[in-house]
């Protein structure tokens, strides 16, 4: 399964055009979106236009997405909960959503970590979190659960200075903050390989 991991789009029209070109371009199967949309019409448009390709979208709130909302039969921008798409589980947890490090480790309990893919706004302390003054400022509570489950990846966005993706421990880290850097990623995940293209 082909990902196109993307966040902080910030309202940005030509982002959501390139993103539907490279669907196209690349054969991606799934679009993950990592919050920050900042409107509703923006979200709605962006997530149907990427139905219409015939792919599937999910989708976590950002700090600036109050009360943004989409639910179709393909697509969906998640609260808080476990969703699944092909032989993967995706466990989405919005920014504005509260989030116990028991309590998640309850809810993916029976699935299986090397198939499991944590989605949130906010990144996991100490990974692709520094901003220019190069203060770590991540979220610990996201730190800890991704250290005691090991999932296959984490995707997330926020801080924009330090898009990038690593391997750490047998989980792939993706910061996939578009603005400025104008970077996404391709995650492929059975082969595990991550490439960065320009939106």
């Amino acid at each position: 399964m082909l990902v196109l991991c993307a966040s902080d789009y910030h309202l940005n029209y030509e982002f959501a055009e390139r993103t539907l070109e490279l669907i196209k371009k690349h054969g991606v199967d799934f679009f993950l979106y990592c919050g920050d949309f900042v409107s509703q019409e923006y979200a709605a448009e962006l997530f149907s236009s990427i139905e219409k390709l015939g792919v599937k979208a999910l989708g976590v709130c950002g700090n600036l997405d109050m009360g943004i909302f989409y639910e179709s039969a393909n697509s969906e921008i998640v609260s808080y909960g476990l969703r699944k798409a092909g032989d993967y589980t995706f466990f989405l947890v919005s920014a504005l959503h509260p989030f116990f490090v028991d309590d998640a480790l309850k809810d993916v309990s029976n699935v299986d970590n090397r198939k499991l893919v944590f989605v949130t706004h906010y990144p996991p302390k100490g990974v692709l979190d520094r901003v220019w003054s190069n203060e770590s400022v991540g979220y610990e509570g996201y730190r800890e659960f991704v250290d005691k489950v090991k999932p296959l990846a984490h995707i997330f966005g926020h801080i924009h200075e330090d898009n990038g993706y690593e391997k750490r421990d047998g989980t792939i880290f993706i910061n996939c903050a578009a603005t400025p850097s104008r970077r996404v990623y391709l995650l492929n995940l059975k082969t595990l390989d991550v490439e960065a293209v320009k939106i």
